[in-house]
């Protein structure tokens, strides 16, 4: 039973997202609006939880259709891998990573500013500042793919950017785990971190 439960989701997740991106399409919008929009709907925890579809949503087994989703963004990447020329992306390292590491710490720091401004502790500020500061990944290169950029000059530039970014996580883990664990002065975890 629980299997025609999965095969029944499974079923609605791709219609709803057929849906969307034909809708998006129409709009004259990215597709990725479209299915960005069909999963709000879909989900148990989307607009479900507000009463517009009984309170549960439509997608009821919403950890496998998770799973599922996180193979179908392994396969996209590994796709984009198949295209993704080092070399090129070697001839632009300097612009890309002078503009990864620029646009990562401006991002931050004004998310941070912000955060101060909107009553958020230290702590919470520099999370605020460094969430704001990451983009996705493959919210990013699926709109490059589809509107054909990905090959272009600007767009190789933005996929270096992103690739900084993506780096860039792992410091910005050690700093939030060193925040977050200090008992004392948190200029000084920082500074170890």
């Amino acid at each position: 039973m629980e299997a025609l439960d999965i095969g029944r989701d499974l079923l609605i997740v791709l219609v709803s997202s057929i849906a969307g991106g034909m809708l998006a399409r129409l709009l004259r919008l990215p597709v990725i609006l479209g299915y960005i929009a069909a999963g709000i709907t879909v989900v148990p925890f989307g607009l479900g939880t507000v009463g517009l579809f009984g309170g549960t949503g439509f997608v009821h087994q919403a950890e496998t259709i998770t799973s599922l989703a996180e193979i179908g963004v392994i396969l996209l990447l590994f796709a984009i891998g198949l295209e993704f020329s080092i070399r090129e992306l070697l001839n632009m390292g300097k612009i890309a990573v002078l503009g990864g590491i620029l646009q990562v710490s401006f991002t931050a720091a004004a998310g941070y500013g912000l955060g101060l401004l909107l009553g958020l502790d230290v702590t919470g500020a520099i999370f605020f500042g460094f969430i704001v500061s990451l983009s996705s990944t493959m919210v990013v290169l699926k709109l490059l793919m589809e509107r054909g950029e990905l090959d272009t000059i600007h767009g190789r530039i933005m996929l270096g950017i992103l690739l900084v970014q993506d780096l860039a996580v792992v410091p910005i883990m050690v700093t939030m785990q060193a925040v977050a664990g200090s008992e004392g002065s948190l200029w000084v975890a920082l500074g170890l971190a």
